[in-house]
């Protein structure tokens, strides 16, 4: 049976153009700025100075954060973090939130570490309430396919988060057997989606790691997908209208697919070019 793990670390990670160093004080091609993460974390650059990444080591309640920049709030960069899951060989979800239901779960390589993928039979499920919110949030994950997409099994449809409510409504973020990664959500019979022909994923090779992002908003009434950071999806059907919030949970993983760093926030960000700053998915090791 698989372990309950010991405290993990999460991060949020701020996009910087133009680097030339980085520590506390940001020396950018113009004048110096001060980029500053509000809360207990430990702020470092990443290697090539891409990114500064504050992380935090679990502890009581969800995770808060807010990016400042000379001492005022970056618009939009205060969201809470519902849930993490570092698949680290534990099932255990940060401030110790075990699954309501596991059967069958393998820990294999992971993008960090270790990863999760479900065996012949298996499932993995977690409560919904307090974990997602179906209003206004972000799901990012990292999968990483068992085979080549060319492979004849990716013909089937590979749920890998799934919330399904008793009356049938449902949010997703799934590989169609078309081979097209995308979210989708059922609300009362109106089915909406976020995918585009970008969002393939036949040619991905056995082993290798994509980053998902599904990010949605009720009163932006919009739900936009993300591919490696690129944007793979918006509001095809020109709406977004919430699932009923009574189901019980939600389930992850697939058969097909390892999964890593699983992260859900209690609101929309924005992952694509049209803004320098935004959050990558991801749990880099702070060392």
């Amino acid at each position: 049976m698989p372990t309950m793990g010991p405290p993990q670390s999460r991060c949020a990670r701020l996009r910087i153009a133009n680097i030339v160093r980085a520590i506390f004080l940001v020396f950018m091609l113009g004048p110096p700025l001060v980029l500053q993460a509000e809360g207990s974390f430990a702020l470092k650059p990443s290697a090539d100075y891409g990114y500064l990444v504050a992380a935090a080591t679990d502890g009581p309640g969800p995770t808060s954060y807010r990016w400042l920049r000379n001492g005022t709030a970056l618009p939009g960069e205060t969201r809470r973090e519902l849930f993490f899951l570092s698949c680290d060989g534990s099932l255990m979800a940060a401030r110790s939130q075990a699954p309501i239901a596991s059967k069958r779960v393998l820990f294999e390589e992971g993008r960090w570490g270790r990863s999760l993928r479900l065996g012949p039979g298996g499932g993995l499920t977690y409560s919904a309430p307090g974990n997602l919110d179906l209003s206004e949030g972000t799901i990012a994950l990292w999968v990483s396919p068992i085979a080549d997409g060319s492979d004849p099994q990716y013909s089937a449809d590979f749920p890998l988060l799934l919330y399904k409510a008793p009356n049938g409504d449902v949010l997703c973020v799934r590989q169609a057997g078309t081979g097209v990664v995308c979210a989708m959500e059922m609300t009362g019979g109106r089915y909406a989606s976020a995918y585009d022909d970008n969002a393939s994923m036949r040619s991905w090779k056995a082993g290798s790691w994509h980053s998902l992002v599904f990010t949605y908003s009720a009163k932006g009434n919009f739900m936009r997908f993300y591919l490696d950071g690129r944007p793979a999806g918006d509001t095809n059907e020109h709406f977004y209208s919430p699932p009923s919030g009574n189901g019980s949970g939600f389930s992850l993983g697939s058969s097909a697919y390892r999964v890593d760093s699983v992260s859900i926030l209690n609101a929309p960000i924005d992952q694509g070019p049209r803004r320098g700053v935004g959050l990558e998915t991801g749990r880099p090791r702070v060392r």
